[in-house]
């Protein structure tokens, strides 16, 4: 199965903006070509009881045209952020997810819920090219999300402790003066916030919204990396 992934206006427009995030320019590409994935997944999946479930899968995807955040040297010690077309890229890997109740354990109204994906992504290039097979611009090699969860019935309250953390991954690909930035990975560190949510019980019956485990976005797989990175 193909489908297409049209560019965002932002992204094919010339105008120029400032992101306060990157604290740089940001600029559109008007050559931006469209990507097309192809993917492929198998899954198994078991549910024990009401409520729970374990899933493992493998998973597969191609990209034509797969559109990366590249960077620019404006001069001055300054750059750009812009987007370009790679030509080919692969991605696979597994994923786990787990919810579980912890009524087995003594541990009444507690559950978890566990999401871990371990991937490995390649960019491939023409023999002419002066860049080598890498890691797609953006993709970790993996995600771990989990959490602690004490639902209170007769309260109405869900309390939880969450758990995210992401692996290296390029920022964005850079040429000549801003090659050394072509090899700059930025690390989320694991964050550990705590919530105490009523209404955390009406957006997954275990407490924990499910992130995108594949990718992050497959059309461009690392759009938004700085803004991740600075908040980590």
């Amino acid at each position: 199965m193909q489908r297409p992934a049209t560019p965002e206006f932002r992204e094919v427009s010339p105008s120029v903006y400032y992101d306060f995030d990157l604290f740089s320019d940001v600029k559109g590409n008007a050559d931006l070509k469209a990507a097309y994935i192809q993917n492929a997944d198998l899954r198994w999946e078991w549910y024990p009881a009401a409520g729970e479930g374990i899933s493992v899968a493998v998973f597969y995807k191609h990209f034509r045209n797969p559109i990366e955040t590249a960077i620019l040297d404006a001069g001055s010690g300054s750059y750009t952020y812009t987007f370009e077309n790679a030509d080919r890229a692969n991605l696979y890997g597994v994923e786990l997810d787990v919810k579980k109740n912890l009524d087995f354990m003594g541990m009444r109204n507690f559950s978890v819920v566990l999401n871990g994906s371990l991937m490995k992504s390649r960019v491939d290039f023409d023999d002419e090219s002066l860049e080598h097979d890498r890691p797609l611009q953006g993709q970790s090699p993996y995600l771990v999300n989990a959490g602690l969860f004490y639902q209170s019935p007769k309260l109405g309250l869900t309390v939880g402790v969450l758990y995210n953390r992401i692996g290296k991954r390029i920022v964005g690909k850079g040429e000549k003066d801003v090659r050394r930035l072509a090899a700059f990975l930025g690390v989320v560190v694991g964050r550990l916030p705590a919530l105490d949510r009523a209404e955390l019980r009406q957006q997954h019956p275990l407490g924990l919204a499910k992130n995108g485990p594949l990718i992050d976005d497959e059309r461009r797989p690392g759009d938004a990396v700085q803004r991740h990175v600075a908040k980590g």
